[in-house]
């Protein structure tokens, strides 16, 4: 009776320790799910900025995720296909580079330094899709397309597609304070600017 009790108590006690675990992990393999929205969409998102800096990024921070070379006008989000160009205060942005898969909704700037992105902070932006290009191409002139009407908001599918994706509070201060680890492990309280790689002159 003791050993059918000890093996119950093993049982229960592992399927906790999944479950625990299945609750960080699972946010991490998550499936971005990609949208097209018609070109004049506009979508409300958080906008952060990054620096290429390996603490930031990976081991190749001079390399976004499409291929192309980080610039100024290089954007990072995780809904929007490579090569789409949008604008945000007046100022067009190319998507060529991805995020962690729990952000959604959400937009990273490339910036040339770490203190450039800890100045930036956290934003709420709107944001137009203004075209669709190939990542890597120049961001002017805007590539030709066919004529679509303006959209003033976005379309309920793509605003149902994003919120698909988003994930809650817990996982948002996760990377929150993720960012503030990778920030401190690079000198924050020093030199913030320490690890940056320089990828290109200004």
């Amino acid at each position: 009776m003791n050993q059918i009790f000890r093996f119950i108590l093993i049982f229960l006690a592992l399927a906790a320790v999944l479950l625990f675990l299945g609750g960080f992990v699972s946010p991490y393999l998550a499936a971005r799910k990609i949208i097209r929205p018609p070109l004049g969409t506009q979508v409300t998102v958080t906008a952060f900025a990054y620096a290429p800096s390996p603490h930031q990024t990976d081991a190749t921070p001079c390399l976004t995720a499409s291929g192309a070379r980080v610039r100024r006008g290089t954007l990072a989000t995780n809904f929007l296909p490579f090569g789409t160009i949008v604008k945000i205060n007046d100022q067009h942005y190319i998507v060529e580079d991805r995020m962690h898969p729990r952000y959604n909704q959400v937009v990273d700037v490339f910036v040339p330094s770490t203190s450039e992105a800890l100045a930036f902070g956290r934003k709420t932006v709107t944001l137009t899709v203004v075209a669709y290009g190939k990542a890597g191409q120049k961001i002017f002139p805007l590539p030709a397309g066919p004529k679509q009407a303006t959209v003033p908001v976005a379309t309920p599918e793509a605003v149902a597609t994003v919120e698909e994706e988003s994930y809650g509070r817990w996982q948002q201060w996760q990377g929150g304070l993720s960012y503030l680890q990778r920030l401190l492990r690079a000198g924050a309280l020093t030199n913030v600017n320490r690890y940056d790689v320089s990828c290109f002159k200004e």
